[in-house]
């Protein structure tokens, strides 16, 4: 269990963690500061039973000095993912806010048995909320109940 984590000022990615965690109650921000950075507040490439919950991702694009690529990256580049939970976040900035995605050039597939739910997002991406090229597979995973930050409207990436 991560639980209150303030983590920031990095050169790259906040967090690796890809297996058996809770991640809960953490503020995640100001990260990729180094050269060429393109950070994450969790990178995933592989791994099972993750829950981030309750979090704060504030990676705004527009800050200068801090290059952000996702608030939290889910890509199968080393292993198959499955069980990845991601509940009641507050997720601003990166290029998109989250990243689910097979890797094409591996043979993981998609992740699988994903939830995207009762998520607070924040405009300040610069994108999208939301990139997944696993869109066909019903599997991979459930988005529903998110909304808006600044309105508290549904977004349309919610399938419930």
């Amino acid at each position: 269990v991560f639980k209150r984590l303030n983590i920031h000022e990095h050169q790259g990615d906040a967090m690796k963690v890809e297996y058996n965690a809770l991640i809960t109650d953490s503020w995640i921000h100001h990260l990729g500061m180094g050269p060429g950075a393109h950070a994450d507040g969790n990178q995933m490439r592989g791994g099972q039973d993750i829950t981030l919950r309750c979090n704060n991702f504030d990676m705004p694009i527009s800050l200068p000095g801090y290059e952000s690529n996702a608030n939290i990256f889910i890509g199968t580049e080393t292993a198959g993912i499955s069980n990845v939970i991601i509940d009641s976040n507050w997720l601003n900035g990166g290029n998109y806010a989250v990243y689910w995605n097979n890797d094409v050039g591996h043979s993981f597939g998609c992740p699988t048995n994903g939830q995207l739910i009762n998520n607070r997002f924040g405009r300040d991406y610069r994108y999208g909320p939301l990139a997944s090229n696993c869109d066909e597979d019903p599997d991979t995973l459930y988005i529903c109940n998110n909304v808006w930050d600044d309105t508290g409207q549904s977004m349309d990436i919610n399938e419930c």
